[in-house]
């Protein structure tokens, strides 16, 4: 049984979050539950679900609480904390944050990475909050289907937590923003005039100054 159905937008209602996240999870643990042969419950999660955790982040279910960015995380971590306790043969794959194609670069469904490189396209990202050696881990969506496919022919024994990351290959910040910018000015005559500027990397306090000023000028586009 494979589980990726999930809630994944970040600004979404907690109690939509919660009945997709945690509910439909529990559900198809009861459908899973009533499969004899079953071989395994593959749930298909995130790295998110670190939540604020700083470090490195290891295969397996924590006990401790944790602090959360929002409640898709938060939600993500309760399902696999309830598929851990369901007693079957479960394998948890935790993805990173998936691109697009890494044969034809085709993107299937936008997420909030895209959308902030939409953003630095159009010149609306003047700022973005970092902090040293911050690094974006990306990974192409073949590689997290293939890694699936593999996983699903290969039956369970007890728990097992799998990061489908880029981990210590994760591109540095600084590298991802010269990459797209290099790729703009080849392309966006804005960009190529040295009509819109690259962003400048500040800390949270700089970037919560730019968002007041930001606001305060009423324009809801900049806002």
């Amino acid at each position: 049984v494979i589980h990726a159905a999930a809630r994944t937008r970040f600004t979404a209602p907690a109690a939509d979050l919660q009945e997709s996240n945690l509910v439909g999870t529990r559900h198809v643990l009861d459908l899973a539950r009533r499969c004899r042969l079953l071989q395994q419950f593959l749930l298909v999660s995130t790295t998110c679900v670190s939540g604020m955790a700083t470090g490195s982040i290891a295969e397996r279910i924590e006990d401790e609480p944790r602090e959360f960015v929002n409640a898709y995380e938060r939600t993500k971590c309760d399902a696999e904390r309830h598929v851990a306790s369901s007693h079957l043969p479960v394998r948890i794959a935790r993805l990173s944050t998936c691109m697009g194609s890494e044969r034809t670069g085709y993107v299937h469904r936008f997420g909030a990475i895209h959308q902030l490189l939409y953003w630095l396209t159009r010149g609306l990202l003047p700022v973005v909050p970092a902090v040293g050696g911050s690094r974006i881990d990306l990974i192409a969506t073949d590689v997290a289907a293939r890694w699936i496919a593999r996983a699903a022919g290969q039956a369970g024994d007890g728990l097992e937590v799998c990061h489908i990351a880029a981990g210590d290959h994760a591109i540095p910040l600084p590298g991802l923003l010269d990459h797209a910018i290099t790729h703009l000015r080849t392309r966006i005559p804005g960009w190529r005039h040295g009509q819109i500027e690259p962003p400048s990397v500040v800390d949270a306090a700089t970037f919560r100054l730019v968002g007041r000023a930001a606001a305060a000028t009423g324009r809801a586009l900049l806002a």
